[in-house]
């Protein structure tokens, strides 16, 4: 064991005062003595001196958001089964009427009457193009791990669709402030708009999402059939609206908001997202 010097004698150390007779130096504080050794018989719980162990570490600040994009995340899979649905109901539409035709062409018979109208003279099937914006409604899009991999994941299973054109899932808004928008949007043939907007509604049920309160909604410029309800997103309300037309299907949904609040902003919206040529 080893003592402090004593008085006069160098100290090999390097702590505690000056040997005898020796000024210190002001602008050398005296470094710190060496932690003490563990003693077994201390207190359990007890503090250790000149910091000889290191505090424990913080755990990690969890973000208030987190619990508000979880919820959006989920809310975006509910979507991305209604899109699915549609899309099978406007394929299984479009093959039984072509079984239809199929089936009765023993049974057509010519005509050399004149058609009603000239078909030279009709006007060209508009081209419906969907796109991404950069932001939707003033909100900017947002971006992240947890955003951009559901997002790709949606857009592959729709690629795989062979009745599916351009695609696109997005978030938008601001989480802190509790301004999330959802959109979904899919280029595809519509014969039945009506019965589309429909297996849209009965996807997002069949998906654990019920929609109440299902009304008409405003289509804006460019037409098809369009409605708008309430859902309930783990006690948080949810506006979801939804359109079908010719050329296209999609959703938007309202985070922490509810169906009256935003039915005029809904065909705004949708004027973003659907351009047509």
């Amino acid at each position: 064991m080893t003592y402090p010097p004593h008085h006069g004698e160098h100290n090999p150390a390097g702590w505690g005062p000056p040997p005898y007779g020796q000024q210190p130096d002001p602008t050398r504080p005296y470094p710190a003595p060496p932690p003490p050794a563990y003693d077994p018989n201390q207190p359990y719980g007890a503090v250790p001196q000149y910091g000889a162990f290191p505090p424990p570490p913080q755990p990690p600040r969890k973000s208030k958001n987190t619990p508000i994009v979880i919820s959006v995340v989920a809310l975006f899979l509910v979507l991305c089964v209604g899109v699915v649905t549609s899309l099978y109901l406007i394929g299984k539409n479009a093959s039984d009427a072509e079984d239809a035709v199929n089936a009765s062409g023993d049974k057509r018979t010519e005509t050399t009457a004149e058609p009603a109208i000239d078909p030279t003279t009709q006007a060209p099937k508009a081209t419906i193009k969907i796109t991404e914006p950069a932001k939707l409604g003033g909100r900017p899009k947002l971006t992240g791990e947890e955003f951009d991999d559901i997002t790709e994941e949606f857009r592959a299973e729709i690629a795989s669709d062979p009745t599916a054109g351009d695609s696109f899932g997005a978030f938008y808004g601001d989480p802190a402030k509790e301004n999330i928008v959802i959109a979904v949007a899919v280029e595809t043939e519509v014969p039945l708009p009506g019965v589309a907007l429909g297996g849209i509604f009965t996807g997002i049920g069949g998906g654990g999402l019920e929609v109440t309160n299902l009304t008409d909604a405003a289509t804006g410029k460019y037409g098809g059939a369009a409605k708008c309800g309430d859902a309930d997103g783990d006690g948080v309300p949810v506006a979801i609206c939804s359109w079908a037309d010719e050329g296209s299907i999609g959703m938007i949904m309202w985070h922490s908001k509810k169906a009256k609040q935003i039915k005029a902003e809904f065909p705004k919206l949708r004027a973003q997202i659907e351009t047509r040529s």
